[in-house]
């Protein structure tokens, strides 16, 4: 069966409507961007239950609770293997957090502002120990760093359903601790 290009042309409309439109019904900002933060919060009194699969079976759950209706925190952790016959392993003995605060609220003139702090890597998590003749280096890091402390600005139009505009900045800061004290020799 062939589709003919202006009925692809409709389904193509439709489908985009469809996105539009189920944008419409949300109450509250996006929380995420696929995976990278919005100044988007949980309202007060809710919670979200994610996760997130990766290469190897690994699989990284995540609870999340709106305390106020400008803070959310949350903690994952991660499994490696867990879909498999291997055996499955943690990727570290404790859990990573999410804390995201909401410092301005959006308004008609101005973007909202968030501060948060999110330790949650991505993939497998390496815990290396390297022995070069001068020192010894621990390396202890995922396969994709965790956002660390970041700062969003976000912008929300009800154009097209629910339009944003979305810039921010990170430094993740745990790995930046860990070079620091590996420079160091703090171990």
């Amino acid at each position: 069966m062939t589709i003919s290009p202006s009925n692809k042309n409709l389904l193509i409309i439709i489908l985009l409507l469809h996105i539009c439109w189920s944008q419409m019904a949300q109450t509250y900002p996006p929380l995420n961007l696929v995976s990278i933060p919005t100044a988007g919060t949980l309202p007060r009194g809710t919670y979200t239950i994610e996760a997130l699969l990766s290469k190897n079976g690994g699989f990284t759950p995540k609870l999340s609770v709106g305390f106020t209706d400008n803070f959310s925190f949350g903690v994952s952790f991660g499994v490696q293997k867990l879909i498999g016959n291997d055996s499955l392993y943690f990727n570290k003995n404790t859990p990573e957090i999410q804390i995201k605060y909401r410092v301005f609220e959006e308004s008609q003139s101005m973007p909202a502002l968030v501060y948060g702090l999110d330790t949650q890597g991505r993939g497998t998590y390496t815990d290396t120990l390297i022995s070069n003749p001068d020192s010894i280096i621990t390396i202890n890091r995922y396969e994709q760093k965790a956002w660390g402390m970041y700062l969003v600005f976000s912008k929300n139009w009800s154009f097209l359903g629910n339009l944003g505009l979305h810039v921010g900045l990170c430094k993740s800061i745990l790995y930046a601790v860990l070079n620091f004290c590996q420079q160091r020799k703090f171990h």
